[in-house]
């Protein structure tokens, strides 16, 4: 009972331990003063026996910048890991009362506490203070974007009433690259007494081609049920100019445009023995992460390794992200370093430019040099006798009786084993495998069917040697150095079969036909 109860409360300490986390999002940011923005507060990680805690006060929280409109509260239960617990979530309806950058402080709440909200918030459009009943606008930025720099094109449809049959035409941009930031969106606009229906499309647009060019308009139709009276609606937006800058002359040449507004490189031994020696193989890992741009965009890392390396690039990692109406490219590069050779080694540093499009200049990151100690295998020292200490032979160990007896009857079972295998062979005729048909013999006439290290060690001692130039070569090699790649040991061995398949098949037609220059028929 004693213990069953100790486990109950190591039990509780373990998931009071885990910690709940408090998160803050608002639905679309930027937003215009007027939009009703709704922020969602998200307390996760409760325990089931937890008491909900009681709801913040909020309007302390948002101080003078938001108007408090609504706030709604809900409880789940969740699973995690197979870790059941509570999450809790308030739904505020906030409305900006000015433009600019406001900047919510962080929240604390059942001993989490949450990151502070930046929102910026842009004027309210002059148009919209007259109160018609629908407004149809897009805008772009930033005005004068360089080639392949990511802009920002938001299209708006703010409407009263209720609007049947709407349809809005999906933006063509020519010369330009379109990709969606979000889905759709859909909130609330106030004017004074009036309550608009929004509904906005955000896109991230990059130029192609350097000049000045024009975003066309988009269309809308459909009709407006308002004020007791349906009526027909058909709007355009106005065009959008656009010039888009080329690459700056202070650019280096050699190097692949990046115009990006932060970008940082990473680097890290993901696999590094303490002390590496001639056959080890260490894995480095780089990670290049950068706004404003996607994934697919960010150039490729070379690196030429000293003397004594043998060098493999993995297949690079790319992703894109879509964080807070922003695209974030993320790749990542790996190299696999086989040692070759002892010494001392310095993998050089690499340098990559970027264009920093906030202060319009040039940048560099840089990715440090790295340096180890590569050490020789060499067969271990034979400990020498310690200064002052005399060895002397242990005193023989007295035989006992038992022991010789023993050891006698051991003698004498060998003897009557060896009499009748003796027996045995000579009074029964079995057929004794030829030499061709010994396991190793198999082996070496089927090298395909070994697995990937004894092909890649019959390769080394009797393969032909210009399959030890290919490329198949090298990757079984990487692969097998690299232990979390089975499959490709696997498909570079296939390969690699498909080559001694090629060259027998050569050998044999080059003796056939010798054969029958030999004996015509």
């Amino acid at each position: 009972m004693v213990r069953m109860l100790l486990i109950l409360l190591l039990s509780t300490l373990a998931l009071h331990a885990r910690g709940a986390s408090l998160c803050v999002q608002a639905d679309h940011n930027p937003a215009e003063v007027g939009d009703v923005v709704t922020l969602d507060v998200t307390l996760d990680g409760l325990d089931l026996t937890d008491n909900a805690p009681p709801d913040p006060d909020f309007t302390a929280w948002l101080g003078e910048a938001f108007e408090l409109l609504a706030t709604n509260r809900t409880l789940q239960v969740t699973d995690s890991n197979g870790h059941m617990g509570k999450q809790v979530q308030w739904s505020l309806q906030v409305l900006p009362r000015h433009s600019g950058t406001l900047v919510l402080p962080p929240l604390a709440l059942a001993g989490a506490r949450s990151k502070s909200v930046t929102l910026k918030v842009t004027p309210m459009p002059e148009a919209l203070r007259r109160k018609p009943d629908f407004l149809f606008t897009s805008r772009f930025e930033p005005a004068s974007p360089y080639v392949h720099q990511m802009g920002r094109y938001t299209v708006r449809l703010l409407y009263r009433g209720e609007l049947v049959n709407g349809i809005v035409s999906p933006p063509a941009v020519p010369d330009a690259r379109l990709e969606r930031l979000s889905d759709q969106l859909v909130f609330r606009k106030v004017v004074d007494d009036t309550v608009y229906t929004v509904y906005e499309w955000r896109y991230a647009l990059f130029p192609q081609k350097a000049g000045s060019w024009t975003l066309p308009p988009q269309t809308l139709t459909g009709q407006l049920y308002v004020d007791r009276r349906l009526s027909p609606v058909q709007a355009r937006t106005p065009p959008i100019r656009v010039k888009v800058r080329p690459v700056p002359d202070q650019w280096p040449s050699g190097h692949s445009w990046l115009p990006v507004r932060n970008l940082t490189l990473s680097v890290r031994w993901a696999d590094r023995p303490k002390q590496p020696h001639i056959g080890d193989t260490m894995l480095l890992e780089a990670t290049l992460t950068a706004h404003g741009i996607r994934g697919a965009q960010l150039p490729d890392l070379t690196s030429t390794p000293p003397a004594g390396l043998r060098l493999y690039a993995d297949p690079p990692e790319i992703q894109t992200f879509k964080r807070n109406d922003d695209l974030v490219g993320e790749k990542t590069l790996r190299w696999l370093i086989f040692l070759e050779k002892p010494g001392d080694y310095t993998l050089p540093a690499i340098r990559l430019p970027w264009w920093d499009v906030n202060t319009d200049r040039l940048r560099w990151a840089e990715l440090p040099a790295q340096t180890f100690h590569v050490a020789d295998r060499a067969s271990p020292a034979q400990p020498e006798p310690v200064a002052g200490v005399t060895r002397t032979a242990a005193p023989a160990a007295k035989l006992w009786p038992w022991q010789l007896a023993t050891a006698l009857l051991a003698l004498s079972t060998l003897i009557l084993a060896w009499m009748l295998w003796r027996r045995h062979r000579h009074g029964t005729r079995t057929a004794q495998p030829s030499p061709s048909d010994t396991p190793a013999t198999r082996n070496a006439r089927q090298p395909c069917a070994l697995p990937p290290m004894a092909f890649y060690q019959w390769l080394l001692r009797e393969g032909p040697p210009h399959l030890k130039e290919t490329l198949p070569f090298r990757q079984l090699e990487a692969a097998l150095f690299h232990h979390s790649h089975g499959k490709k040991a696997q498909q570079a061995q296939a390969q690699l079969c498909q080559h001694l398949t090629r060259s027998k098949t050569g050998v044999e037609k080059t003796e056939k036909k010798v054969l029958n220059d030999l004996y015509p028929s």
